[in-house]
């Protein structure tokens, strides 16, 4: 059983590229309108230099980000976002870690349904959640944490407004 916790994050990160591959072939957007609008919100801003958001309030960072992939078609945005996915599985077994959670919901989280049908679409969750997971590992890890925290909330933030709610998490590890 140690040997699972201890390489838990090797093993989620293969079945998650086992059961990615499928959709990266396809050049799947995504199942979600969402997923379509920020797809095409990316391709004015990539074809025409035009922003104009996907839906309100907008989600300029995520959309200017995934413009910058869009020469390489939908595969190369669902490529990045899988990537933001194993590096939200090292952050989370980083965070899992410190508080010695059980590898039980470490992999029911990040082989959830909704987890994975977010990540495999280009969508902004779980890029949004990478940096927000990332700005809360640095706050209870590092001293001094309070810019590069504040930087990570903000790109956060400007991925998905929601994302925002992670500041307060992130004040209340700092003070």
């Amino acid at each position: 059983m140690k040997i699972i916790s201890r390489y838990r994050q090797y093993i989620v990160s293969f079945i998650q590229a086992i059961l990615f591959i499928p959709f990266f072939r396809q050049g799947y957007i995504g199942a979600d309108w969402d997923s379509y609008g920020s797809y095409a919100s990316s391709y004015l801003i990539y074809s025409e230099g035009i922003y104009y958001p996907s839906r309100p309030p907008g989600f300029p960072f995520f959309e200017y980000f995934v413009s910058s992939f869009i020469g390489f078609g939908a595969r190369g945005a669902l490529l990045v976002i899988f990537l933001f996915l194993i590096g939200l599985n090292f952050i989370t077994h980083k965070l899992f870690d410190d508080n010695n959670e059980n590898d039980f919901i470490y992999f029911a989280l990040l082989l959830s349904p909704i987890l994975l049908i977010s990540s495999f679409s280009i969508m902004d969750y779980v890029v949004g959640l990478f940096f927000s997971l990332s700005a809360i590992y640095l706050a209870q890890n590092y001293r001094r944490s309070e810019i590069p925290f504040l930087m990570l909330i903000l790109l956060a933030s400007a991925t998905r407004l929601s994302n925002s709610i992670f500041f307060i998490a992130g004040l209340y590890i700092l003070y």
